[in-house]
């Protein structure tokens, strides 16, 4: 035998091909596995949330400074921030991990057997949660991470850096100022937050399209008060700079006047008393009387934000992104009409997410209608409020924002044989049982139709339109042939 010393896989000098490459220490540790161990993800999600926790005032401060949030509103970010942490420390047990990694050994099948992904590249916009959110979920699926974080004069971003700098393992986790090369980018799951089209061949990238738009509708037999309410906390809390605010409010006319008169009580309420008393509200009169040449009415301005009547259809702001502090009031006269609308907005862009506010049956009909990732009826949770726009392949979580499974992938590991490799066996050609398989494949598919079904909304719709016009011949003949009669 010759004297060489062959090596296993995990056991290769990676270290001296490794040093030309970013980050080599995140490349050394992802060909070693070492984010996959149970007790460093627990460890570091328990340090990531101490870290936090130690440096609450100013987290807290931060938030206020840099996206004009209200104390409590800064309170309740940093707190949805512990929440994904916590959540996602909770997904990550031994016992599990350890029962599921002995499947194989007990003859069991692991069907849905998850594995990370590896190294996750994360480039979020602003703010603690758009921030932690994906780490806490990358991290808790077993991962080695790099954050992007420029450097920028923003107190949030600073304290971030040297949060994670002190929570995190230099092992698994990095931050870069800068944008690595694509050979690197191409070896990484990439989470992006921004519109942002990269250059590479990433196997995986978890999207967040700030771009798509948000609508909002109120039909005509909508709790006005709750809708006015809804939207008003919506577009102008947070610093007016939620993602999923709604742009624009698609009001049936029947409505809109009530509308109108909420949407003024809940402004005014929200204001405080010395902004309410210098800024000057509207009335009825005043209302009709700032109608502008170009279609655009402004009802309402305040501090940091500005309701705006669009009278013609045509005009631009409503196929335009409008500012986060603006919010658009368009007049529909039914909901066919508001799809129709709407549609011919967005164009090919999605919709985010729609807020429909309505009867049952009228939200049903809208939010089949409209191709919206998420539709919520009759309320806009807080918690969207807060943080990135949702992945588009995600399950529409809000709580995590990024579920752990987006940064796993499934791999499969099957004991026992199927149903049709038992009962055809190995060897087709010498199948005794392969005919009568067959013919069982072959059998006609039974229909679940019933006599004296109920028919969907479309077929309704269908009928009814029949009835009317079968009706209308129907009256048409018999008076004809009266007046054939009597003239006779």
């Amino acid at each position: 035998m010759s004297g060489k010393k062959y090596l296993r896989p995990m056991e290769m000098p990676v270290k001296a091909a490794q040093e030309s490459r970013p980050f080599p220490r995140i490349s050394i540790a992802n060909i070693e596995w070492s984010a996959r161990s149970v007790r460093h993800r627990q460890q570091q999600l328990r340090q990531l949330h101490a870290t936090l926790l130690k440096y609450k005032d100013e987290c807290v401060q931060a938030i206020e400074e840099d996206f004009r949030y209200t104390p409590n509103e800064a309170l309740f970010a940093y707190s949805l921030t512990l929440k994904d942490i916590r959540i996602h420390y909770d997904s990550v047990s031994l016992s599990e991990e350890n029962a599921k990694a002995r499947k194989v050994e007990q003859e069991q099948d692991n069907p849905v057997r998850s594995v990370p992904v590896g190294i996750v590249y994360i480039i979020p916009t602003a703010g603690l949660h758009c921030v932690i959110s994906p780490v806490a979920a990358a991290l808790a699926a077993g991962n080695c991470i790099v954050v992007e974080l420029p450097r920028t004069t923003g107190h949030t971003n600073s304290l971030l850096q040297n949060t994670l700098r002190e929570a995190m393992s230099n092992d698994t986790f990095a931050i870069s100022t800068t944008r690595p090369d694509t050979a690197f980018l191409a070896e990484c799951q990439i989470v992006s937050q921004t519109d942002l089209v990269l250059g590479t061949s990433a196997p995986r990238t978890v999207f967040s399209p700030p771009a798509a738009r948000c609508f909002a509708f109120v039909d005509r037999e909508a709790d006005v008060q709750l809708a006015a309410r809804n939207i008003v906390h919506a577009r102008c809390g947070f610093g007016a700079r939620s993602l999923y605010a709604p742009e624009i409010v698609f009001v049936h006319e029947a409505v809109l006047k009530l509308f109108k008169y909420y949407l003024e009580q809940v402004w005014t309420a929200r204001r405080p008393q010395k902004q309410a008393d210098a800024r000057k509200l509207p009335g009825k009169s005043e209302i009709s009387s700032r109608s502008s040449p170009d279609g655009l009415i402004n009802l309402l301005s305040g501090p940091g934000c500005e309701v705006i009547e669009v009278q013609d259809r045509n005009e631009k702001m409503l196929f335009s992104h409008t500012d986060y502090s603006t919010l658009v009031l368009c007049s529909i006269d039914s909901t066919d009409d508001g799809i129709d609308l709407a549609t011919d907005i967005c164009g090919n862009e999605g919709i985010a997410a729609a807020f429909f506010f309505a009867s049952p049956s009228a939200a049903n009909y809208l939010s089949t209608s409209l191709n919206a990732h998420l539709s919520f009826i009759n309320h806009i949770p807080t918690e969207l409020l807060v943080g990135p726009r949702i992945p588009t392949n995600s399950d529409g979580s809000l709580v995590p924002r990024y579920p752990r499974h987006l940064f796993e992938e499934t791999h499969p590991q099957i004991c026992k044989p199927s149903e049709i490799t038992t009962s055809l066996g190995t060897q087709i050609e010498n199948s005794g049982n392969l005919e009568a398989w067959a013919r069982s494949t072959a059998k006609p598919l039974l229909s679940d139709e019933l006599p004296g079904r109920r028919v969907d909304f479309f077929e309704q719709a269908l009928i009814t339109a029949a009835s009317v016009s079968v009706l209308s011949l129907v009256t048409v003949g018999v008076l004809g042939s009266i007046l054939v009669r009597r003239l006779r």
